[in-house]
């Protein structure tokens, strides 16, 4: 019979997400049915990222064998040790008694982190991971996985209120027939959004061929590149879907105002990692009959943590009285509303609701965070990360 009956890390915030800066605040609980003897306790704060993936090629054309190439690449944020009921070199054992036994810890995060993010080829992860040494036996091991997100504030990139627009056209005929071209027109009102809202989409398209359009779809698209040490990768991974129905030849097709709904997703470009990159595409795709590639009409968009203040303004300006919004500044709502606990602009008298900042769990599901079963492991097996998302109806 195990001794050991509980062995977990309990966060104080019980969310599990937090920013550079902040305090990782919890306890270790330990519950004994039996004394048990150990060198000490071990504390750890792990926060790195790593990429890693594998090709497989064939030198030559007489080569009857073929390689595997490892493509792997590190960072470290933050690898800290804390020890408990004893020193770090000493060899003393002690004994803990049957019970329960808390030990409490805090640690500040540094400054700078980039926001979690799991994927097949590579993750930005940070644990608080705990150890009990014991002389001559397996060691007992415990974890918990947190979310890191990063402020990225729209209101401090200049293009995020820019519209995004892209024109393109496709003919699709041989030399022995005449067709006319399918042509399109694809835009969106701005290039900056966060999770929870809406990007309203709207295009034109003018179907000049003989030919029939299967359909026409814009998907959300997430590109993904990974910079091991003498290698780069990328991705793409549709995250969204919009479509509308087949377009007969000479005939046309509009969107107006479609409306494609972010989900909970980490910020653009990763800022403070440098082994992994994301960026954001929205792109129109007109599908025809028959053995021809598609039209396409990419545009990039920003996906921050921190929505647009005039956008918030904008629907304050919708649904307050003229007297209540002059009494609100608005050259405060830049600074970032999701570090407000109370969520609230006041004005005068008044008390006005900005976004409502919530934190769901990621659009991709949870990750494995260990592949050794064992009964000396007692951390969470899968995870979940965190993002920020915001009340769509106070977003407009």
């Amino acid at each position: 019979m195990e001794k050991l009956d509980v062995f977990e890390i309990i966060l104080t915030n019980m969310t599990g997400v937090y920013h550079d800066g902040d305090i990782l605040e919890g306890q270790v609980i330990l519950e004994l049915n039996k004394p048990m003897q150990m060198r000490g306790i071990k504390l750890h704060y792990t926060g790195e990222a790593s990429v890693h993936w594998s090709e497989k090629n064939t030198d030559n054309e007489d080569d009857m064998f073929t390689k595997q190439y490892d493509y792997t690449n590190t960072e470290k944020y933050f690898d800290e040790v804390v020890h408990f009921l004893t020193h770090e070199h000493s060899n003393h054992k002690h004994k803990l008694e049957t019970g329960r036994h808390t030990f409490p810890f805090q640690y500040q995060l540094p400054l700078g982190l980039p926001s979690t993010f799991e994927d097949t080829n590579g993750h930005v992860r940070y644990l608080v991971s705990c150890t009990i040494d014991r002389p001559w036996k397996v060691d007992f091991k415990t974890w918990h996985p947190f979310t890191v997100t990063s402020y990225l504030d729209l209101n401090m990139k200049p293009n995020c209120m820019q519209r995004q627009t892209g024109t393109r056209w496709k003919q699709f005929c041989c030399l022995w027939c005449k067709s006319g071209p399918i042509e399109a027109t694809f835009h969106i009102n701005r290039q900056g959004y966060v999770p929870g809202e809406a990007i309203k989409l709207n295009a034109e398209i003018s179907n000049s061929s003989n030919k029939k359009m299967k359909l026409s779809y814009v998907d959300l698209i997430m590109k993904k590149t990974f910079h091991a040490t003498t290698l780069s990768k990328i991705e793409w991974t549709q995250i969204a879907r919009c479509k509308h129905p087949s377009i007969s030849s000479h005939s046309e097709d509009v969107w107006k105002g479609d409306e494609l709904v972010i989900p909970p997703l980490p910020p653009s470009f990763l800022t403070g990692c440098k082994i992994i990159d994301i960026n954001y595409v929205v792109q129109l795709s007109i599908e025809p009959s028959g053995p021809y590639s598609r039209l396409t009409i990419p545009l990039d968009i920003i996906i921050g943590s921190v929505p647009l203040a005039c956008i918030t303004e904008d629907h304050i300006n919708t649904y307050l009285p003229s007297t209540d919004r002059e009494a609100l500044d608005f050259s405060e709502m830049s600074l970032t509303p999701s570090l407000r606990n109370d969520n609230s602009l006041s004005g005068g008298d008044k008390s006005v609701q900005t976004p409502v900042t919530q934190y769901k769990e990621s659009f991709f599901g949870p990750v494995a965070v260990c592949s050794v079963s064992s009964s000396h492991n007692r951390g969470k097996k899968q995870y979940t990360p965190m993002y920020p998302y915001y009340d769509s109806q106070s977003i407009k």
